[in-house]
């Protein structure tokens, strides 16, 4: 399998690097010290509460290699304060899933005896893996618990996701197994420490596993992986030294001056992001922001156009998009999320900052839908669509905004 000129090796010929990746600095500077936490925090409700605020930061890692290795690369992500200081809903979102999973569970062997329970839980079992990955992809919990969304996602990977999935349940039990290995060679306590430092290498390997079956298949999943343009002969030497100095106002000017003449280099535009995040550049980061955004769009990557949308709007609560073709994607993909609000306030206004565009009816339309199926808020969703319908008669999706009416006035 290949990627712009860049051959993609099949899950099962990379075996050997899934089991050197943690020994990477990024990955292995976790392991040591989570290990060196567990075994010299005292055992006190002190210690437990580090430990478990230590635990959602490991879950949160572990979603940061999954996404990272998704991209095409292969080393760990680093340890920046992207990494340290944002993306924690993620590990609640998963935990969440586990406990939908048990109530829908519960549920069908009630509703359905034994022969619906073990069907159901037969298929929850074998989609879990895919459940993550969606999450991972997504944001959305929604997502991760659609059934079709898994269906597709398993069908797409086809045989990959068959040795995925037996090779996470092998490593899943794989600590418990070195330590039945070891029981009556070492002592206890030195089991019990051997036993933790297995776990997190086992599981930062199961979510590397996870990330590329992705990146192998990413053109039947429909976007195009991050390292397949990074680097591109760029010389970030004297970027790099400056910002080595910690000289970040040379370092930022290195890099509009790299960005000037290479507009369309992602790699510059995620340094000159992260740059900005770094030392809290507010200013520059949203005024960047549009720039970034229309680069990524362009190379049909949404998601992470959503994410620069996202962390703009969270340093500037006035920065909007200036480019009006880029509001209805991003604003779907912020429904797939969830973040229903943010979806509403960013298309709120659209109609005056782009006067009689297209994309005004279908992104109304989706604004009533949220209203309406999400918000519980029948009344404004139908004084939107009234709105667009009055406002664009000749428009082709004029019909789905009547029927929508239709259908509210009938509930109502």
């Amino acid at each position: 399998m290949q990627s712009s000129g860049i051959e993609i090796l099949p899950f099962w010929q990379r075996l050997p690097q899934f089991f050197l990746y943690p020994f990477k600095p990024a990955a292995l500077a976790i392991v040591a010290g989570l290990t060196a936490l567990f075994v010299f925090l005292p055992p006190t409700l002190l210690g437990a509460l580090v430990m478990l605020v230590l635990g959602l930061f490991f879950s949160k890692y572990l979603f940061e290699v999954l996404m990272h290795s998704s991209e095409g690369f292969t080393d760990p992500p680093p340890l920046d304060t992207d990494t340290f200081f944002h993306g924690y809903g993620m590990p609640v979102k998963q935990f969440a899933v586990f406990i939908l999973i048990s109530i829908f569970q519960a549920g069908m062997f009630h509703l359905f005896g034994i022969v619906g329970g073990g069907l159901f839980a037969f298929f929850t079992l074998a989609a879990l893996p895919a459940s993550t990955m969606v999450l991972a992809g997504t944001q959305s919990l929604r997502a991760a618990i659609n059934p079709l969304l898994l269906i597709g996602l398993m069908s797409k990977l086809g045989w990959t996701y068959v040795w995925l999935y037996g090779c996470l349940i092998l490593l899943n039990g794989s600590a418990g197994t070195l330590v039945a290995l070891l029981w009556g060679h070492l002592p206890e306590t030195l089991l019990l420490t051997v036993w933790f430092a297995a776990s997190i290498y086992f599981m930062i390997i199961m979510f590397d596993m996870m990330g590329y079956a992705l990146y192998q298949h990413h053109d039947q999943l429909g976007y195009a992986p991050l390292a397949d343009d990074a680097g591109g002969g760029l010389d970030l030497e004297l970027y790099e030294r400056f910002l080595a100095a910690e000289q970040y106002e040379a370092a930022r000017e290195e890099l509009r001056s790299l960005l000037h003449d290479n507009p369309e280099e992602l790699e510059l535009h995620e340094q000159f992001h992260r740059l900005c995040k770094l030392t809290n550049d507010k200013e520059s980061l949203a005024r960047h922001g549009n720039e970034y955004v229309h680069q990524l769009m362009n190379q049909q990557r949404v998601r992470q156009a959503t994410d620069i949308y996202v962390a703009c709007k969270k340093a500037d609560p006035k920065f909007s998009l200036k480019m009006p073709a880029h509001y209805l994607p991003i604003a779907s993909m912020l429904r797939e999320r969830g973040a229903h609000r943010e979806a509403i306030r960013m298309i709120n206004g659209f109609h005056n900052r782009f006067p009689k565009h297209p994309d005004t009816l279908p992104l109304y339309l989706l604004a009533a839908q949220l209203f309406h199926a999400e918000l519980n808020e029948p009344a404004r969703a139908a004084k939107i669509l009234q709105f667009v319908a009055h406002q664009f008669p000749e428009h082709p999706e004029l019909p789905s905004v009547e029927y929508y009416l239709k259908m509210l006035e009938k509930t109502a």
